[in-house]
């Protein structure tokens, strides 16, 4: 009698275990897409404030690279690096994602036509 109380007891408390840590993988989830969710949003406006400075290919690609972390992994691209930091054999990566790279002569012809605290071009008028 004493041992199948202990297994009732034993089921009990494993059930409940479940129920415990699956409210918190739910809570964790929501949170992780709300995360992401505002990522977006910040990204599309980055990518915005580039077209407007006509930086078009540069808006694309910065799109295409935020699309490209996987929801389910967004901290994949770092695996590799902690499999070689505590020399465990590298976790699985999330599906790739094929990123385009920015071509060339897109960057040349996308690029400012002066940098970064560089003075703007005398003109006639000034």
């Amino acid at each position: 009698m004493l041992k199948l109380i202990k297994e009732m007891m034993a089921a009990a408390v494993n059930r409940v275990a479940v129920i415990i840590v699956s409210a918190a993988a739910n809570k964790i989830e929501a949170a992780a897409s709300l995360s992401k969710a505002e990522t977006d949003a910040e990204v599309e406006g980055e990518a915005r404030k580039l077209e407007a400075q006509g930086l078009v290919v540069q808006a694309q690609t910065l799109r295409l690279r935020a699309a490209a972390i996987h929801a389910d992994a967004p901290a994949a691209t770092a695996l590799p690096a902690l499999a070689d930091l505590t020399g465990a054999a590298p976790a699985p990566a999330a599906p790739a994602t094929a990123v385009p790279q920015l071509p060339a002569a897109a960057a040349v012809e996308d690029a400012p036509k002066r940098g970064p605290g560089r003075p703007k071009a005398a003109t006639a008028g000034n």
